[in-house]
């Protein structure tokens, strides 16, 4: 068993060297001393100031035409489809 996870160490070296050269550290104790490093400044921000993890837009896959304009029936739609 210590053989195989051995063999499994060995194999993974030039894969962890490999992930490094193309996108940086794996490990913040490694090279770098800022931990958010590897952000770069790409983040959304929400309401609020905090950091988001994903973006969410709510948009229609196709465009819709609104004939007549129904304010109740638009909230019952929003809400079955988790808006406000």
């Amino acid at each position: 068993m210590i053989q195989k996870m051995n063999g499994f160490k060995e194999k993974l070296k030039p894969l962890v060297e490999e992930y490094e050269e193309k996108f940086g550290p794996l490990k913040k104790s490694m090279t770098s001393t800022n931990m958010w490093s590897w952000i770069k400044g790409t983040v959304a921000v929400g309401k609020r100031g905090g950091l988001l993890m994903f973006v969410y837009e709510k948009k229609l896959q196709y465009p819709v035409k609104i004939k007549n304009p129904n304010a109740k029936l638009a909230k019952i739609i929003i809400t079955q489809y988790g808006g406000a």
